[in-house]
């Protein structure tokens, strides 16, 4: 039968004794059948834990072979008698879900209230509280944009979040009115999508544009060129960079450019560009006009322009013929409002120029540059307040002889009282020292010079000469202040000679230009007669002054003169002497 076991506890005392309990059979397949059995303790009081002293838990293998002696031997349960014992198992599953379920409900309270407390920070905090209006002007003030830049500007902005995105792609249309296309256009990978895009979104803004078309692909240009012809009733201030073969296409915006206030044309490179570009005869609005030329070998293109806004109108090329001329007449007639005038080229066709018989008057034109004995012999200017005579770089050929005389007629015949005198590159060996005698209110005299000869610097000896001229007869008192005889308001003088090695140097800087400095510096300053105060005197390719003029002009300086003589041997630079 069976043995009697005695088990031994952990303290080597002689424990609980067992017997067995037989609950059925089981027949293996080797056919020997095995006994399933429990043993049952003998003694009724339980093991002990030793570590906790409480009473030890069944082993979980003893609830197994519970659940499996419950199907009364070896024989397999039929399928309801399986079925009730799951389902009697399955009864106790939707009491814990339900328990779980309940267990739960607080955390799902608590994120749900972390949730909604996030919401309201976030739905409350300043920026969204602030209106669209605020944001508008915000974005309007504080932005500087380059609407073809889409790395910067309104394209960021757009990207913070759906609000910004909304605000400036629909409210702030003139975020995208700046449209420069530059030298580094050619890094957009589609510049054509990128332009259309902004122009889109800056609705019916005016339109600030540069567009530079020799950085661009052709093909990519010339379409480019047609997006902005077709806002063209847009344009307010462009500048166009073309080459010659485009400016035909420019007559397709005549008659639209009704908001055009400042424009310029720069055009060079391969091509002959048309003889006339007739775009901006109508263009009521338009302040300013700029026209560049790169080649001065280029054929001579005319712009008619004129109107009643245009304030200032400039052509910048060297050269010219008698149609610019009569276009530049045309031009003064129809604008009555011109202001500023710059017009230098020189006539370098056999048909010369000629003046108008009766001079064409306009009281509006205060600065006036030309190169032109005939454009200053058709003109009468009583408002003129500055004369720029010659180019406005350095140039190896000067004005013609009849230059200096022509602006005497013009200052005789205008009445006008200029306040500053340029010469540049102009032939002062005539008819300089008459032209200063007329101009008793010249603040500021600047002289420019390429290259220097003998009888340029004889003159500015001669002027150096009656500047030192007084009003007072020689036998008055010596106690009689100094009066000017010429350029009696004068402050201002400077002159600049680029090469002087022709002549060796320049022999009017002398002991009696130090002389005449000084008179004019101490002299008493009393209604129209004013002290000189600037004295500026640069000189390249030139040996070096001596010593006491150098000692003669650190004294001038102590009296207060802003005086700056610069000498240097080479064309490079020049080494100043005085500061």
């Amino acid at each position: 039968m069976f043995r009697r076991y005695e088990m031994k506890s952990r303290r080597g005392q002689v424990g609980q004794s067992f017997k067995p309990k037989t609950f059925g059979y089981i027949e293996c397949s080797n056919g020997v059948a095995v006994m399933i059995c429990q043993w049952e303790r003998e003694m009724a009081a339980p093991y002990p834990c030793t570590v906790y002293g409480r009473d030890s838990t069944p082993s979980p293998f003893s609830q197994q072979l519970k659940s499996l002696v419950d199907f009364q031997g070896n024989v397999a349960p039929s399928s309801s008698s399986a079925a009730s014992h799951l389902a009697e198992h399955l009864q106790h599953v939707p009491s814990v879900e339900i328990r779980v379920e309940a267990g739960l409900i607080p955390f799902e309270k608590e994120n749900h209230i972390s949730s909604l407390k996030s919401q309201v920070k976030v739905a409350l905090s300043p920026i969204r509280l602030l209106p669209t209006e605020i944001f508008i002007e915000v974005f309007r003030h504080g932005v500087v944009v380059n609407a073809f830049d889409s790395s910067k500007g309104p394209w960021i902005l757009a990207q913070v979040c759906s609000t910004w995105r909304e605000i400036i792609t629909t409210h702030c249309p003139g975020l995208w009115s700046t449209i420069l296309i530059e030298i580094c256009a050619y890094r957009c990978q589609d510049p054509v999508s990128i332009l259309k895009t902004a122009l889109d979104r800056s609705g019916q803004s005016d339109l600030r544009i540069k567009f530079w078309e020799t950085s661009i692909e052709e093909y990519t240009a010339k379409q480019m060129l047609n997006l902005l012809f077709e806002v063209s009733n847009r344009w307010s201030n462009v500048i166009l960079d073309l080459q010659p073969c485009s400016l035909s296409s420019l007559s397709v915006v005549r008659g639209r450019l009704d908001r055009l206030s400042s424009m310029t044309i720069k055009y060079h490179g391969i091509g002959q560009p048309p003889s006339r570009i007739d775009a901006f005869e109508i263009t009521p609005l338009l302040n300013d006009i700029n026209i560049v030329v790169r080649s001065d070998h280029d054929a001579v293109t005319i712009v008619p322009c004129g109107s009643e806004s245009l304030q200032a109108y400039r052509n910048d090329r060297a050269y010219g013929d008698v149609d610019l001329h009569r276009a530049l007449l045309d031009t003064i007639l129809k604008s009555p409002n011109l202001n500023s005038l710059w017009a230098y080229y020189h006539n370098c066709t056999t048909t010369a120029s000629r003046p108008l018989i009766t001079r064409i008057n306009s009281t509006s034109i205060r600065f006036l540059q030309t190169s032109e004995s005939a454009l200053l012999d058709s003109l009468s200017l009583p408002a003129l307040e500055t004369v720029w005579l010659g180019p406005d770089k350095p140039c190896q050929s000067l004005c013609s002889e009849d230059t200096l005389p022509s602006l005497l007629h013009l200052i005789t015949s205008s009445r006008c009282s200029l306040t500053r005198l340029v010469l540049a590159e102009v032939d002062i060996s005539h008819e300089l020292i008459p032209v200063l005698r007329h101009t008793p209110m010249l603040d500021s005299l600047e002289m420019y010079f390429a290259w220097w000869s003998n009888p340029l610097d004889r003159t500015m000896q001669l002027l150096v000469t009656a500047m030192m001229e007084s009003k007072v007869a020689p036998a008055a008192s010596p106690a009689t202040p100094f009066r000017p005889a010429i350029l009696p308001g004068l402050t201002c003088f400077k002159i600049e000679i680029r090469d002087v090695s022709r002549v060796g140097t320049a022999l009017f800087i002398n002991d009696m230009f130090v002389r005449m400095l000084s008179i004019r510096r101490t002299m008493p300053a009393d209604g129209d007669n004013r002290r000189l105060q600037i004295v500026t005197v640069s000189l390249s390719k030139s040996p070096v002054l001596r010593t006491g003029l150098v000692s003669d002009f650190e004294a001038l300086q102590q009296t207060g003169m802003d005086l700056t003589v610069s000498v240097s041997e080479s064309s490079h630079g020049t080494d100043p002497i005085a500061h």
